[in-house]
């Protein structure tokens, strides 16, 4: 279980770095391998989920432990979701003509 909220964080984590290259850059032609990796953290966080429910199941000494868990998986799957929305958004302004992106300081 550990692994995988590993790989879960790591996968958000690139999500939002990449998301932020494509803002400060204005090209939002990646915009689908961020929908396809949050795929992999919704994916992801099914899984996790349940590998939590069944051990609270087998050990309910352990829900105290477990139950943050539930939490921080949920968190990093959001926040894959927002990267994906804030992505989408930015491309569809720029389809339309909107300049939006980061601006160097």
């Amino acid at each position: 279980m550990k692994k995988k909220i590993k790989e879960m964080n790591s996968k958000s984590e690139t999500m939002f770095n990449e998301a932020l290259i494509m803002l400060k850059e204005r090209d939002y032609r990646q915009g689908e391998t961020i929908e396809e990796q949050d795929e992999v953290v919704d994916h992801l966080f099914q899984n996790i989920q349940a590998l939590i429910q069944e051990e609270m199941k087998l050990n309910v000494q352990r829900i105290p432990q477990l139950s943050p868990l539930f939490f921080v998986i949920r968190y990093y799957e959001r926040l894959a979701d927002h990267v994906v929305n804030i992505v989408t958004k930015m491309k569809e302004s720029q389809e339309e003509g909107a300049g939006y992106g980061l601006v160097d300081d």
